[in-house]
């Protein structure tokens, strides 16, 4: 079986998993430097052949011609595909389609939408995230985790997943149509989107920080702004009082039912 792989570092174990399978030869590897850091590691240690696409524009059926399995894996750019509903071009896609289509859908999955946690893998066609779905594995039992334990059991969820089909006959596969009335589309998660507001109830602003793990939720305190990657909540505090550092430990932020606490151990100023 001889795969052409396409994607960033989201999906990075499941590269090292084909990398190990004796029924497999990867005949090329393609990512970006910059978003593909863990990829090029793979790639080299693996000896595979890497490109580093700089047009985001894989050349899809040159790469058809001597691969019998192009497997895109978060790449985050719509491809040209030269047969639509061709099962030999398969995209991994972090959600439960057809919920949460889009290039970051886990982030939106963790902070807003836990109903659309899964991995599918599905057919590319000429949409975004829109082909036939060949398999799925649903994440509902880690939509409250952060961003790094949702991606583990994203990336174990998806080797289940290939490792669940006949990759010899994917000529033979069945998809079946996405459900155009339940599909979502959520587009990339903004500086907006990662920032605390007063108008949050404690819960929500909790929910947004342990999402984004490392990552870190933004918040303004005294005019800065903040990275805060871990958060406390106080019920029923004051909330009248402007965001300000209380002491030589915790930043103080009032939000719609309390106070929030930001260890200064978990900020880092963010650079303008």
């Amino acid at each position: 079986m001889r795969i052409s792989y396409i994607g960033y570092d989201y999906f990075s174990p499941v590269l090292l998993y084909l990398a190990a399978r004796p029924d497999v030869t990867i005949n090329r590897v393609v990512t970006e430097a910059s978003l593909g850091e863990h990829v090029c590691r793979i790639a080299q240690a693996e000896k595979l052949p890497l490109v580093l696409d700089r047009v985001r524009k894989p050349e899809m059926a040159a790469f058809a011609a001597d691969s019998d399995l192009v497997l895109c894996a978060s790449y985050g750019y719509r491809l040209s595909i030269p047969a639509a509903g061709d099962c030999r071009f398969l995209n991994l896609h972090p959600s439960l389609l057809p919920l949460g289509r889009g290039p970051v859908s886990p982030l939106w999955t963790l902070t807003k939408f836990p109903e659309s946690a899964g991995v599918s893998l599905h057919v590319l066609d000429a949409g975004f995230d829109t082909g036939g779905i060949v398999a799925q594995a649903s994440l509902a039992e880690y939509a409250g985790c952060s961003l790094e334990v949702y991606t583990h059991w994203a990336n174990q969820a998806a080797i289940g997943l290939l490792a669940g089909i006949d990759l010899q006959r994917l000529r033979q596969l069945e998809a079946r149509p996405q459900d155009e009335a339940l599909a979502s589309y959520q587009p990339e998660f903004s500086l907006e989107d990662r920032t605390v507001s007063a108008v949050q109830t404690g819960s929500q602003i909790l929910r947004l920080v342990s999402a984004l793990g490392s990552l870190g939720a933004v918040a303004d305190i005294g005019g800065i702004r903040y990275l805060v990657t871990h958060a406390e909540f106080l019920p029923g505090t004051a909330a009248h009082v402007a965001p300000a550092f209380v002491n030589d430990f915790y930043g103080y932020f009032p939000c719609a039912d309390g106070v929030c606490l930001f260890p200064k151990a978990n900020l880092s100023r963010m650079e303008n």
